[in-house]
């Protein structure tokens, strides 16, 4: 039996540790999910977008698919089990029993059949499910040792025309965050230590206090991150974090036999290609848009194991009615092309959508579309909320695929400071190294780092 190499095991090891530790993402059992909110996360919306390229997807095609989520965490088993056919076997697997253990008591009464599995992706003697329909590995790859065998391995898992939704780190734009990680580091600063921890949070609201550049990255990340635990210290201390381009990614994809077929642009910072939820952005475009910082967000993308001689039968499945009693996902209203819609529009949009997801034939909106301005209906095509079975119309299917701008310019930036000559920063840093039993010549090191973290 193949054993892992030490460092492999060492990575694993660092990173299994952590999140026993810290839970990940840690949300309380008690507080309700808006579970229509992972719209795009389960394996009808991929299977959806390769129907749109003319392939019925595998997870339409069996009525007893088999789902992996590939680094499950605590809360993606519970929230995509509202998605996910019920006749479908979910398959959760992860490094940490903690988030297994808190994932399967979260699941305790979905009607889904679930496996849990402690177990890791590096290792060839933790036997993976076989046949599966979809995988979902949601900012996983990255905190491997050899992540493009990890992917190699899942792919073999995939039958063909199955689909999968990975989420990896833009790497080249978390710079700033790397200066900060290694400026803990250089501190002897411990994610285990509760008051090593506050130590960072002090250090952060420093920076913040004297660079605008520092205070317009973190300020976002008050809320959400600098009081919680487990998200901080997988912001600011994560055990591994391998720094690959979207090339490397792209590479490791296309070797194991998987193509995207999609990209997620959350933060609609590719509104000058065409749709990259339908066709996935040309690589030099993608590059020369994280390289003047155009794209920052993580790269959320599409994939699927393709063969055109592999032929499934679509099959209709039940549609769930909770949906239609819910609420329709804000995020596809939280937009200015988009926020004024009346609430009638987004329910007619929601429910097609729902049929959508489970029919054979999707319903047409042609003219529920017909009041709705051409960037409205764009946007919307860009969050996956209408797809070009949507609608029969050539005018309408190509106003999906288009680009909603000419051109994007590159963002601007706060300014930088010097921060060598704030003397308050440097106490504060010096008086951490005095309680870490470090020299003054790790501050002068650690001022370096976070110079360098200001720079795009």
């Amino acid at each position: 039996m193949q054993t892992l190499e030490p460092l492999v095991l060492e990575i694993n090891e660092q990173v299994k540790r952590q999140y026993e530790a810290y839970p990940y993402p840690d949300y309380s059992l008690f507080v309700p999910l808006r579970t229509q909110e992972a719209y795009a996360s389960h394996s009808l919306f991929s299977g959806q977008l390769l129907k749109e390229q003319g392939i019925i997807p595998a997870v339409r095609g069996d009525r007893n698919s088999s789902i992996l989520i590939a680094g499950s965490g605590d809360i993606l088993p519970f929230v995509l089990s509202f998605w996910e056919p019920e006749s479908s076997t979910i398959h959760a697997l992860d490094l940490s029993e903690r988030n297994i253990q808190r994932a399967r008591l979260r699941s305790s009464f979905r009607p889904h059949h679930f496996r849990w599995q402690v177990g890791n992706l590096e290792d060839q003697s933790s036997a993976l499910p076989t046949s599966l329909a979809h995988i979902d590995s949601y900012g996983v790859l990255h905190h491997l040792a050899k992540p493009a065998d990890a992917i190699h391995r899942l792919s073999q898992t995939l039958e063909m025309n199955g689909t999968c939704r990975i989420m990896v780190y833009n790497s080249a734009t978390r710079h700033w965050i790397h200066q900060l990680q290694a400026s803990f580091h250089l501190l002897g600063l411990s994610a285990f230590d509760r008051k090593d921890l506050d130590r960072a949070l002090t250090i952060l609201k420093e920076l913040m206090r004297v660079s605008p550049r520092y205070a317009e990255r973190l300020a976002p990340m008050k809320a959400g991150i600098f009081h919680h635990s487990a998200r901080f210290v997988d912001t600011f201390f994560h055990a591994h974090e391998g720094r690959l381009e979207i090339e490397d990614w792209l590479k490791a994809f296309s070797d194991a036999g998987l193509e995207p077929i999609g990209l997620y642009d959350r933060y609609a910072e590719l509104d000058d290609l065409e749709n990259p939820l339908l066709k996935f952005p040309d690589l030099t475009a993608l590059k020369d848009r994280v390289t003047d910082r155009r794209f920052e967000n993580n790269f959320e993308i599409f994939l699927a194991k393709k063969s055109v001689d592999v032929k499934h039968q679509d099959r209709p499945l039940r549609q769930p009615t909770r949906w239609f009693f819910k609420m329709p996902p804000k995020a596809w209203f939280s937009y200015s092309e988009t926020n004024s819609l009346p609430l009638s529009t987004r329910f007619k949009l929601w429910h097609a959508f729902v049929k959508t997801m489970n029919c054979v034939k999707a319903p047409v909106l042609d003219q529920a579309l017909k009041p709705l301005k051409p960037e409205a209906i764009q946007r919307l095509a860009r969050l996956g909320a209408i797809f070009p079975s949507n609608v029969e119309s050539p005018e309408l299917k190509a106003l999906l695929l288009k680009s909603i701008h000419e051109t994007m310019d590159p963002p601007t930036f706060a300014n930088e400071a010097t921060l060598q000559s704030d003397s308050q920063l440097r106490k504060t840093l010096e008086a951490i190294a005095r309680e870490k039993s470090k020299s003054v010549s790790a501050v002068d090191l650690v001022m370096k780092r976070l110079e360098a973290g200001q720079k795009i």
